[in-house]
């Protein structure tokens, strides 16, 4: 009776785990220029519309280029583009307990976003739409 009941749970949890198919990701990569100039270090963000409901994705951009792709990859929607540059070093995790001339002169210039608003928290990008059964999609994006 026990090993009967044993056998009819493990069917019943093998009957469940066929579930739903995973959702379809859609590979994306390109370039990101600024003023004709390859963006050197950045961040390109896929914010979903409220229309839409795929999840939010980021890829880094590094010299120029950028690639969401794998875990990252983009969902079956509609996104609105954010585009952000950056110039410093990226934030110091040193401490320096004195702050006098020379930690001062060691330590690394600030790292700040240079890009107009209209590319990041102002967005005026083109919506970026991905639409099921799309192949890889490659995607540039000039910056003026």
């Amino acid at each position: 009776m026990r090993l009967t009941l044993i056998m009819v749970s493990v069917s019943l949890l093998l009957a469940g785990c066929g579930g739903a198919a995973p959702p379809e990701l859609v590979e994306i990569n390109g370039s990101v220029t600024y003023q004709s100039e390859p963006v050197k270090d950045g961040v390109i963000k896929f914010i979903p519309t409220q229309s839409s409901g795929a999840p939010r994705r980021s890829a880094e951009i590094k010299e120029g280029v950028y690639s969401a792709t794998g875990r990252g990859a983009l969902g079956i929607g509609t996104y609105k583009v954010e585009i952000l540059a950056y110039k410093g070093d990226p934030p110091d995790t040193k401490s320096y307990p004195v702050s006098d001339a020379a930690s001062e002169k060691i330590q690394r210039k600030p790292r700040v976003q240079i890009l107009p608003d209209k590319y990041n928290k102002s967005s005026e990008i083109e919506e970026l739409k991905i639409q099921s059964g799309t192949g890889s999609i490659k995607k540039d994006f000039k910056l003026e």
